[in-house]
């Protein structure tokens, strides 16, 4: 029996191998073929100022671990960020320093890039090893090898695990966890607690979220030691060991910056935690005891949480079903999943529900339990509605998904083995043939095609990728002069593209429709899906492109005829009036989310500005707007 094990582990291994081999092979291509996203121009350089400048306040949104690990071989090479020029005062000061970054390197900013991608598709690697071992643990080694596939050929994981970004490690890092947690449930050994306290402060590291885990993993060794009070009570003590050391190690990630700070002496941003409204600064609990205690985590986690709450109060507006609204709604990941997976893994899921009552129930209730941490935090993402614009901030649900799918193969007839092997090989084709346009990627159910755009906006079809294809294009018709409407906020000559670029000099307030926006002056546009969606360009949807680019990018041709019936004949003289103002306009917005800009005189330092220059500054626009 034991021999017979042994052989079926070193099958399904075997094969897992030949998994990650291919999986490597994909992500290879999508991150050398797919142009830097909208968050990696500024996740990479924050990373590298990390290391410079010992500063973890940059992207602080998220803590550091991923973007250092992403940044050592650019760091390790040299690359610098210099703490020179243009800074923010505010709480996204990532902005600034890759806009510091970009005017230092430009073209080179897309290959330093690629490298840092590495270090993800790493960590998407070991996500497929750690999935099958957690597999293996909780349903066998049958389970282990379809669950690991269905995560190796995700169009999801292929996507995210291709960028440098933090939401695969923290993923990986995730599961990674839970097996050691399970490994030390069942063999309640220092080593085994040793592993699972280091994994989990590494995953503190990587998303903040998790420190929620600090709660659900009580909760979780109470409902698997339930029966037995005397084992209980003594993992208990263990597991609290197990938290405190994971603690310490998210403390010396962020090198023990402010741990121990008293509440009170932190300012916050969020209503919650600031007590005033409109981003307004200040801390509700200076007056009170609860601020007088001393906090047991780094400063910048603290504010980077605040950051969050920050953006949870502000809220998005949420694009789906080709509108825009003012925000989301609970079912969206639903809504988003049934579209962006394959049509052969929602079968797959809608078959489970015919074998999951013949899996043994030891095993099924075992799942259970490890299944409470993302089946917490999905549930606490789906009604924050403010921020529903992301499929990729529930992708931690995934290898959940995917496990009980290997555990429903073991359990099927053979017949139904069949059906389920077929359409994981379905699955698995129909995201490997959409290399390296897996970022777009919508099943059947959408219909394919140009229809994309009208399901959802931003991560979820159109992130920047396609500045590549952007580029091949307009040097395939050097004669003429293209103006872009791209994701990117950076003047596109800085990375060797010869064209105009930016909304803020390509278009200008429509005169005759309020809160719209039209193209300055005749050309021919490039838009980018994202740009073509926003709710204030209705000016592109409601005229004809003359051609459709790999990745959605609409040419379109604006003649004089088409700004004249927008009015801008008649107010022609004013072009650059209109725009000065919508420019001075897009600062005072900054001003007032706490974004300010400082320049440094040759050979200085930067420097952050004061609130007190904040003010002067909203002053002064104010009254370059009303002199306009």
């Amino acid at each position: 029996m034991r021999i017979s094990k042994w052989l079926a582990f070193y099958r399904a291994f075997r094969w897992i191998t030949v998994i990650i081999l291919i999986q490597a092979v994909a992500l290879l291509v999508i991150a050398w073929k797919v142009s830097p996203t909208y968050d990696e121009w500024m996740y990479v350089p924050s990373g590298i100022y990390h290391w410079v400048h010992q500063d973890f306040s940059p992207y602080r949104v998220n803590p550091p671990l991923p973007r250092l690990i992403a940044s050592l071989p650019l760091y390790l090479s040299g690359v610098d960020v210099p703490f020179a020029g243009m800074m923010s005062s505010g709480n996204r000061i990532e902005i600034q320093i890759a806009d510091r970054w970009v005017e230092q390197y430009g073209p080179q900013t897309l290959s330093q890039i690629f490298v840092a991608r590495l270090t993800t598709i790493a960590f998407a690697i070991t996500g497929t090893l750690v999935i099958a071992a957690l597999a293996r643990e909780i349903f066998g080694d049958s389970a282990s090898l379809i669950s690991s596939m269905l995560w190796a050929f995700s169009p999801t994981i292929l996507t995210h695990g291709s960028l440098a970004t933090p939401d695969i490690p923290s993923t990986v890092l995730l599961v990674a966890s839970i097996l050691t947690f399970v490994r030390w449930f069942d063999g309640p050994t220092w080593a085994s607690a040793a592993h699972f306290g280091g994994v989990l402060g590494l995953l503190l590291l990587s998303k903040s979220t998790w420190i929620l885990l600090f709660l659900l993993f009580p909760i979780m060794l109470f409902a698997l030691q339930y029966r037995d009070r005397t084992r209980w009570l003594k993992k208990s003590s263990t597991l609290i060991a197990v938290l405190c050391f994971s603690l310490l190690i998210l403390n010396a990630g962020y090198r023990f910056d402010g741990t121990g700070t008293a509440l009170k002496e932190h300012e916050f941003v969020s209503k919650a935690l600031s007590g005033c409204d409109r981003g307004g600064w200040g801390n509700r609990f200076a007056n009170s005891f609860v601020g007088e205690l001393p906090l047991p985590l780094p400063s910048q986690f603290i504010l980077g949480v605040d950051q969050q709450k920050f953006e949870f109060e502000t809220g998005f507006p949420c694009y789906f079903g080709g509108e825009w609204h003012e925000h989301g709604f609970p079912l969206y990941y639903i809504y988003c999943f049934a579209w962006k997976e394959p049509i052969a893994v929602l079968l797959l899921c809608a078959l489970c529900l015919r074998w999951v009552p013949f899996i043994e129930p030891n095993r099924l209730y075992r799942f259970a339990v490890i299944s409470i941490p993302p089946l917490a935090i999905f549930t606490l993402a789906s009604f924050q509605t403010g921020i529903h614009q992301h499929y990729r901030y529930v992708i931690f649900a995934l290898p959940f998904v995917y496990l009980p799918i290997g555990a429903c193969w073991h359990a099927a007839k053979l017949s139904s083995r069949y059906a389920i092997t077929c359409l994981i090989g379905a699955a698995s084709v129909s995201s490997l043939v959409t290399v390296p346009r897996t970022h777009a990627y919508f099943n059947v159910l959408a219909g394919g095609g140009e229809r994309n755009w009208s399901y959802l906006s931003n991560s979820n079809i159109d992130w920047g990728q396609d500045l590549k294809l952007i580029s091949q294009h307009i040097r395939k018709h050097p004669e003429i002069e293209f103006n872009v409407l791209h994701i990117t906020r950076w003047d596109l000559r800085f990375l060797g593209l010869d064209c105009n670029s930016g909304r803020q000099s390509l278009m200008v307030p429509s005169p005759r429709r309020s809160g719209q926006f039209v193209p300055y002056q005749p050309g021919v546009y490039l838009v980018g899906i994202t740009e073509f969606i926003r709710k204030e360009y209705a000016f592109f949807r409601e005229n004809e492109c003359s051609e459709v680019l790999p990745g959605g990018i609409r040419v379109y041709l604006v003649t004089q005829e088409m700004l004249s019936t927008n009015g801008l004949h008649d107010q022609a003289r004013n072009i650059p009036e209109l725009s000065q103002r919508f420019t001075l306009s897009l600062a005072l917005r900054r001003s007032y989310s706490g974004t300010s800009y400082v320049s440094s005189p040759p050979g200085g330092k930067g420097r952050l500005c004061g609130r007190r220059e904040i003010a002067s500054n909203e002053k002064r626009l104010l009254d370059q707007l009303d002199a306009i």
